[in-house]
């Protein structure tokens, strides 16, 4: 009996530190837009890809959220179509040419 007590409050915690983390992930870019489910899974991104028409789909976000601005595409991931964005990346966070 006090195995399946042990058991069902491991259970709730696992859950709970699930819930924790997901809202906490979601929250983490909430200030870049993109599609809602973006900031919950990977399948915005996955379902995206295997369209077969990503480069329309992606132009659609650019046009809807502004080139220079990043967008979110799923979980701890987000885009950007701006050379701008990406020179500066280069500059000042990579030492690499």
């Amino acid at each position: 009996m006090l195995s399946a007590t042990v058991a069902l409050v491991a259970v709730f915690a696992l859950l709970a530190l699930y819930i924790y983390r997901s809202v906490r992930t979601y929250y983490a870019l909430k200030d870049f837009g993109g599609h809602w489910s973006c900031g919950w899974s990977r399948l915005w991104m996955l379902r995206t890809q295997g369209s077969g028409q990503m480069n329309k789909i992606f132009t659609e976000t650019n046009l809807k959220y502004g080139e220079f601005r990043l967008r979110r595409t799923g979980l701890h991931q987000s885009w950007s179509a701006s050379d701008a964005l990406e020179r500066w990346r280069h500059q000042h966070l990579e030492v690499a040419p």
